[in-house]
């Protein structure tokens, strides 16, 4: 995404696609119910693997749904305007996507009995979560907090569906229906599947750079937060 950017509350936020209004509409109006899935995670945290994978859960490893229909209106996200509007009129048990800090999430999440799962663990002393590791293990998780019970196979057809190759296949998930819209034509959502292929791009002095800023600005938290090299 290109563009200026709008403030809010501290936030920077693509001004063309998150317009400020829109989001005070998102944390002061719109309604969370107590049959909901929230999927919450920071940005580039695993969102797009998060969310095949629940909505495979749902359906006990079907993947027909996640193969016809874009993975944006499965699980749309409350922030965007589309995903507003897909979601303000939906009944039933509705899952939910959002990258926002949890000071500008919809207000009334906090007197519902929704069901979040995030990214890290937080403190939140009367919200039941779960904190996304990794792996089979993961997934078998993620089915105990919702009360899915899966049968064998049907937990191997989630864990193959939403495995990279896959979502990287699926025209569903992949996002190349929002080339040209969201993303520019040559870019790609889901690239190599593996970690460390900045050390392919970036020089060593670059690297230092990183590694110098890195520290200072993340020197008050946690080093178990960031696990990864």
């Amino acid at each position: 995404m290109t563009g200026e950017c709008v403030w809010f509350e501290g936030k920077p936020f693509p001004s063309r696609e998150l317009p400020s209004e829109h989001l005070r509409e998102v944390q002061e109006n719109f309604i969370i119910k107590d049959e909901d899935v929230l999927l919450l995670t920071y940005p580039k945290s695993g969102m797009n693997w998060l969310m095949e994978t629940v909505c495979l859960i749902h359906l006990k490893g079907d993947p027909k749904w996640i193969q016809s229909v874009p993975i944006g209106e499965c699980s749309p996200w409350v922030e965007a305007f589309r995903g507003y509007n897909l979601l303000k009129d939906k009944e039933g048990p509705r899952f939910i996507t959002s990258h926002l800090p949890v000071q500008l999430f919809p207000r009334s999440f906090f007197k519902s009995k929704a069901k979040p799962i995030i990214q890290s663990e937080v403190s939140q002393k009367d919200k039941e979560h779960y904190s996304i590791l990794d792996t089979r293990n993961t997934v078998e998780k993620i089915c105990q907090f919702l009360g899915k019970e899966l049968e064998p196979e049907e937990l191997n057809s989630v864990l193959k569906n939403s495995s990279f190759q896959a979502m990287k296949e699926n025209n569903m998930s992949n996002y190349s229906l929002a080339k040209g819209l969201h993303f520019e034509e040559n870019a790609h959502l889901l690239r190599k599947g593996v970690t460390g292929d900045w050390k392919n791009h970036f020089t060593v002095a670059q690297a230092e750079i990183f590694d110098k800023l890195f520290q200072e600005k993340m020197a008050d938290l946690p080093q178990e937060l960031f696990p990864w090299e």
